[in-house]
């Protein structure tokens, strides 16, 4: 993916944010912004209030707003194409991850954690 400059991190586990935080600025060469949110509605405020993330990782299972949940309400989002989705989650579901791609935007199904080798095939692809 050409000239990412601004990643949303959506998963209630603040310690994976960090880790997967740590993988992105060490593997992109360009300055990018990456922020948190921790369910799938602080994750549609935060991009109500600011710019469209160019990638979003997006865990299924959170409490409050669930991933698909963030999903059903994106959709609806002007602008959402320019946004790439991975879904980063512990999901091992064969239904999760078909009902994944059938949204509009997800582009990946990844197991946590992410790691160096499957950020840069992600970047690689999208």
């Amino acid at each position: 993916m050409k000239n990412i400059n601004y990643i949303l991190l959506v998963d209630d586990d603040k310690i994976a944010n960090h880790y997967h935080k740590l993988i992105i600025k060490k593997n992109i060469e360009e300055k990018v912004l990456v922020k948190e949110a921790y369910d799938g509605k602080e994750a549609l405020e935060l991009i109500s209030k600011h710019q469209m993330p160019n990638l979003i990782f997006l865990d299924i299972n959170m409490p409050g707003m669930n991933g698909f949940e963030f999903l059903d309400t994106f959709q609806k989002f002007p602008k959402k194409d320019r946004a790439k989705i991975v879904m980063l989650t512990s999901s091992l579901n064969e239904r999760d991850k078909e009902k994944a791609y059938s949204y509009k935007g997800v582009e990946h199904f990844c197991n946590k954690p992410l790691r160096k080798l499957n950020f840069k095939d992600l970047l690689s692809f999208s």
